[in-house]
Formats: structure tokens, sequence, C-alpha cells
């Protein structure tokens, strides 16, 4: 399909209220990108195994543009060629239930302590940093998952946080080296120190950034809400959810139910699954934390709202 077909393709599709297709011809980059808002849309992709996770595609035969990327963020570590849990492709295989099952055990074995509850609420109290909360939430969360249970220097979770959380933080200047370097730094930790038998290095660096930036974006959030009579309701709000999208790559040329005008280019084709704004149409924590469904849930859900609403209590008058 040439360039000008392409972009005739836009109107229409708006019209159709299909998803949007950003499709650029770009050497290299190989850029073709559909951005799915709609629940319906997003759960017609969730039940097709022509759209899979990143990782179903090897590394190498993934668009440029997302090579690049994924490069300068937690959920990647190209040293190794290992990608983060939720974007492996092993769905129902010994290794991916293995990892996710080690995770969901270490949150509900070990919760946290009424002093980790006090001393954030403090820090929100005190309108202390972002940067603060980070050192704070970070050992807080991840330390269950290194042996020993290792201390988790500041700055690691400052290099956590200056990894990327979006194609559009490439964008500002500096901000990819910086990034890269940073991810050298936090998986070169997580190596040191050893993560716990059944999970990887990326697993842990993952976590560590997840921590230093959605839980502290969720943290503020909570502040600025402390007398809110309805937590749940609160992080469905699709301003306050701390992921705003999941991706998802093409596995074969298909148009996907109509979904596409023309079908997908297979490894090249990447969804982002808008599952902030669902989860405001939907009002379901399953969309805060997953593609909506109990079976696609995080397993951090019932630590991080049990937390949530502890601080909560502390933050009361």
């Amino acid at each position: 399909m040439y360039p000008l077909q392409r972009l005739w393709h836009l109107p229409l599709d708006m019209w159709n209220k299909l998803p949007l297709r950003i499709d650029l011809p770009i050497p290299y980059l190989q850029i073709d990108i559909v951005f799915v808002n709609d629940p319906g849309q997003i759960k017609i992709l969730r039940g097709d195994a022509d759209c899979g996770r990143m990782h179903q595609v090897p590394s190498e035969q993934q668009p440029g543009w997302a090579h690049y990327f994924f490069k300068g963020t937690r959920f990647h570590d190209t040293a190794h060629d290992a990608w983060f849990i939720a974007m492996e492709g092993q769905e129902g295989t010994a290794d991916y239930e293995r990892r996710k099952e080690c995770v969901a055990a270490c949150l509900k074995n070990e919760w946290y302590s009424s002093d980790d509850v006090k001393k954030v609420a403090e820090l929100l109290k005190s309108g202390a940093s972002d940067e603060a909360l980070a050192e704070a939430m970070v050992p807080i969360i991840n330390s269950r998952f290194l042996q020993g249970h290792k201390p988790i220097p500041g700055s690691i979770a400052q290099d956590a946080k200056a990894m990327l959380n979006s194609p559009v933080d490439m964008l500002k200047p500096g901000a990819y080296e910086k990034a890269v370097a940073a991810g050298r730094n936090v998986i070169g930790f997580c190596s040191a120190s050893e993560p716990i038998k059944g999970l990887k290095e990326v697993d842990v660096a993952h976590n560590i950034g997840a921590a230093a930036n959605e839980v502290v974006k969720t943290l503020a959030t909570l502040r600025d809400n402390a007398t809110c009579k309805d937590l749940d309701e609160l992080f469905t709000r699709s301003e306050n959810t701390p992921t705003p999208a999941v991706p998802r790559v093409a596995l074969a040329a298909s148009k996907f139910g109509g979904l596409l005008s023309y079908p997908a280019k297979p490894g090249k084709t990447v969804f982002f699954l808008n599952i902030s704004k669902a989860a405001g149409m939907e009002r379901s924590l399953f969309w805060t934390f997953g593609t909506g469904v109990p079976e696609r849930s995080c397993p951090f859900k019932p630590f991080m709202m049990s937390f949530l609403k502890d601080v909560q209590k502390q933050l009361q008058p």
C-alpha cells in the first residue's frame, strides 16, 4: 500500500469509528501503530490469537522504533534479551507461570509493616518530592524479590525514575541516553543482588521502575484525594490509573474482525491498548491492573489497594 493510500484510510477509519492507525513507511523505523481506546475493541484483540505480547516476535524482528524504544525501558533487558513477564509470549508455559506465581507468592506471603505505612503517610503529609517517595517505596515493595532482602539504595530508585515510560519520553533532549545508562545500572544492580529463585533480573528491574514511577504517581493522587470515600472508584478514573496503555503486536496479516481497514503487518503492527480509558468507561479495577478480566489481573492489585487504603487512614486528621 502506497503512502497516500494509507493517509486516505485515516478519515475513513475515523468515520467508521475504527482505532487510529499511524502507518508511516519510514526505513528502519517501520512505524505502524494502532491506538485502541474502546473496551469492546480491546476485548476483541485480547481474545484473538493473532494479537500477541511483544516477545512472541523475536526481539531482532520487531519494528526498529520498538527495538530502539524498549532498550531504554524497564521492560527489556537487552544484554540477556529477557523481557518482563507481561511482555513474554510464553503464557501457559512452565517458565511464564513460575515467574508469575513467584511474584504473587512474594506479595501474598509478605505484606508490608505498619511502619511502612506511617513512613509513606508522613512523607505525603510533608509534601515530599517524587524522588523522596520513590526512595521510600522502592525498597518497601522490591527488597522481597532479592536474595536476603538486600537493601536497595536511593541511587537505584533515581535510576529507575530516569527510564522511559512512553515513546514520547524519547523526545526530551538527552532523555534517551540517560534512560539507557540508567537501565544498565538497574539491571546490573539486580544481577549483583541476585533475584530470588524463579525470577529474572528484568522482573525485579521492572518492579523497581514501577514503584519509582507508577506507584509514586498513585500516591500523589491519593494525597490530593485523601478524603475520597471510594478509592476503588478513584483509581478507575482514566486520569488516575497508573498504567495508561499496554502494547501488543500483530502475529498475522489480519484485520481483526474489521477493527483494521487493511491487514496488519505480522511482527510490525503494534497495538497500544488504552487500558486507562477502558478503566474509566467500565469503572473496573481489572482494567486499572490488567486488561479487564480477573485472569489477566496484575498480582500487585490486592497489595497496592490494601496499602493505599491503609495510607489513607494515616492521612486523616
